[in-house]
């Protein structure tokens, strides 16, 4: 059944607001600005340099990302990589962590009914819903979450969470899955949505805050270390994939603001 919220603006920030980084349209103001103008309507992402590789590889990922409305420097490589090359139009790293909890902690989305959380497991539905209400002042049920299957490789569709989505009509979803797919499943749901929505695909932000990630502390995030401390607390999950994320110099020294080719045809999409 849909649950009746107060309006929210629509989104609204003008061109000025962005730089264009490999084809992508990132958001280089800062965090109280991006808050400010938030409003509904937009697909927000929160690319690592990791997941960037995707853009050559990935065509469903590509076409996802070119689609978003806000990407945010969460990789603080690639902020740095642009700012060293780019001086005089340096754009301000806003984490994912960062850019959710300041959203939280701003109680907007905090009434009844104004978001909806898709995540990655029941152990982080169970963390999430505890830690936002006991902590945050929320008032989250499990109906107020969706546990994500497990999406395959290529176009997503996932018709149950849309028809939930179109029912209850939340202003925010916040998706916590992977880089990679929560891309793919925002892409496919601002497509079909029949209300505007905005789509806030954070990964493992909301994990990092209850626990089920490694904690990150502010001044790690603040130093652009966020990666190094992920490393130490699971060495054998995230060493092979910041050492991989480092082939994103070579991809950005390549191409700076053009996005770059794609190596992988789109196949058919499924109906």
């Amino acid at each position: 059944m849909k649950t009746t919220v107060s309006p929210i603006q629509e989104s609204n920030f003008p061109d000025s607001a962005y730089e264009t980084v490999l084809g992508l349209r990132f958001f280089k103001e800062d965090l109280p600005t991006l808050l400010k103008h938030l409003g509904v309507g937009s697909l927000l992402i929160a690319p690592s340099a990791p997941s960037m590789l995707g853009l050559q590889d990935d065509p469903y990922y590509r076409e996802a990302v070119e689609a978003a409305d806000i990407a945010i420097a969460d990789s603080g490589l690639m902020a740095l990589c642009w700012n060293f090359t780019h001086p005089s139009r340096r754009i301000k790293r806003i984490s994912g962590y960062r850019f959710l909890w300041t959203l939280i902690r701003s109680k907007r989305l905090r009434p009844l009914g104004t978001s909806f959380w898709v995540m990655a497991s029941d152990k982080d539905t169970e963390a999430g819903v505890k830690w936002l209400n006991s902590q945050q002042g929320f008032h989250l049920t499990k109906n107020d979450t969706y546990l994500a299957p497990l999406y395959k490789t290529g176009y997503i569709k996932d018709n149950k969470l849309l028809t939930i989505l179109n029912e209850k009509q939340p202003p925010f979803i916040i998706i916590n899955i992977g880089g990679g797919t929560q891309e793919r499943l925002g892409h496919f749901l601002k497509q079909n949505l029949t209300y505007p929505a905005t789509i806030i695909c954070t990964g493992a932000a909301l994990g990092f805050m209850t626990g089920r990630q490694t904690y990150i502390p502010n001044w790690v995030d603040q130093c652009y270390l966020g990666w190094l401390w992920r490393c130490f607390g699971n060495p054998k999950t995230f060493v092979p994939r910041y050492v991989k994320g480092f082939l994103f110099i070579p991809l950005f020294m390549r191409f700076h603001e053009k996005i770059p080719p794609l190596k992988v045809p789109m196949r058919k999409k499924r109906s």
